[in-house]
């Protein structure tokens, strides 16, 4: 099987050579050209060890002074802040990256500096901003949700359970905020913010032993379930009659099928949910409308797909492939100094701009979510686990 694989991607990365003078837009033609001249080649002679070793020596790049729990987001920023942080944390986790006791309790004494006692969350002066507070793809909630990644790597947790979730246990409460969301127009949005609340009802339920937690995701779970179309095993309003629609609807599920695969808890319409995933690789192997696919589409996609083939005969070779000709286009977004960036070719401004990176220039948020994808996507391929993935919910468990 993996020869055949290996034979395929030289068979296609011959096939992109001489198409290469026919591309006529330009911004095209010089990703096919990385495409071929630096991801093809990353896939056909992958080494864990060598990705390994650069990755982690972009992390120490990116570290501020001679603290271990200082990092700055990338070579263009000037400030540290908890989110590189934690983004350092959980790649050298997922690398296994050795740290001894004190180096740990340094890391654990950072991060619960940032803490309120008032509500649970975490702010850093460093990334606030008109936004921290009111948005769910990034900001407060979304960096609860990553901390507690990093606390469980570190084998600590949180100084305070999640007060603000108190606003959701009671189960009809639950219920109206789930319904009130906008489920039309900003789908992708919700999914991020079910993600930030579910999963930090589960951690809350499991490390905090919190009774309330565990009814309210119950209770989330519940709805949800009873909510998913059951003709494309995804939410919102559909039908998703175009890449765009179907793109911004898987990401918006992405968020929401970890909180049922966390808990064990039967995914309905899985066929149909594997159909649409599928339905969004392009020419390239990424996983978006646009060719130079995104960190968060392309995982978005594989994710789902490795989760659900496990579980699930449906389609399984085809999934395969497509998770083979995924692992060049994700080291197409490697670059050579051992980081990721965020998409091909363009700049990023990730909700701040001491978050912030140029056209082609590595970051820690990508980093680490190409990494996390290279986790999932590489473990499964190799049938064993290279990588080391913790339990805990939202992002990161086997």
């Amino acid at each position: 099987m993996l020869n055949k694989v290996v034979t395929k991607l030289k068979l296609k990365a011959v096939k992109f050579t001489h198409i290469l003078p026919y591309i006529k837009n330009r911004e095209e033609l010089k990703l096919y050209k990385y495409y071929v001249e630096h991801g093809v080649p990353k896939a056909l002679s992958f080494d864990f060890n060598t990705i390994r070793r650069m990755t982690l020596a972009y992390v120490e790049r990116m570290r501020v002074g001679n603290d271990v729990f200082l990092y700055k987001y990338s070579e263009s920023t000037t400030q540290p802040n908890i989110y590189s942080s934690i983004y350092a944390c959980m790649i050298k986790s997922l690398y296994a990256k050795q740290l001894d006791n004190k180096e740990k309790q340094a890391w654990a004494s950072y991060f619960n500096g940032f803490q309120s006692q008032d509500d649970g969350l975490f702010r850093d002066t460093n990334v606030a901003n008109d936004i921290f507070e009111n948005e769910d793809w990034w900001g407060a909630r979304h960096l609860a949700a990553h901390v507690v990644i990093a606390y469980t790597a570190l084998g600590m947790k949180p100084s305070f359970d999640f007060k603000f979730l108190e606003s959701v246990y009671e189960p009809r409460t639950m219920i109206n905020w789930l319904e009130s969301r906008d489920w039309i127009n900003r789908f992708d949005f919700v999914g991020n913010e079910i993600m930030n609340y579910g999963v930090l009802l589960q951690y809350s339920r499991d490390v905090f032993n919190n009774q309330h937690a565990g009814v309210a995701i119950k209770v989330m779970l519940d709805w949800l379930e009873k909510s998913i179309d059951s003709a494309t095993g995804l939410w919102g309003h559909g039908p998703f009659d175009s890449a765009e629609k179907l793109s911004r609807a898987v990401q918006g599920a992405y968020h929401i099928y970890p909180l049922f695969f966390y808990d064990n808890r039967e995914l309905p319409h899985k066929e149909k949910i594997i159909d649409n995933v599928l339905a969004t690789q392009n020419q390239l192997g990424g996983y978006g409308v646009k060719l130079n696919s995104s960190a968060c589409e392309d995982i978005d996609s594989i994710e789902p797909l490795i989760r659900l083939t496990k579980i699930n005969d449906y389609k399984r070779l085809i999934i395969k492939q497509s998770l083979h000709r995924a692992l060049p286009w994700l080291l197409t977004n490697m670059n050579e100094d051992g980081g990721f960036v965020f998409r091909r070719n363009e700049a990023f401004v990730y909700g701040h701009e001491e978050m912030s990176s140029g056209v082609n220039e590595s970051s820690m948020f990508a980093t680490w979510f190409r990494t996390l994808c290279l986790a999932y996507l590489i473990n499964y391929l190799n049938s064993k686990s290279v990588y080391q993935l913790n339990r805990v919910p939202g992002y990161e468990f086997n």
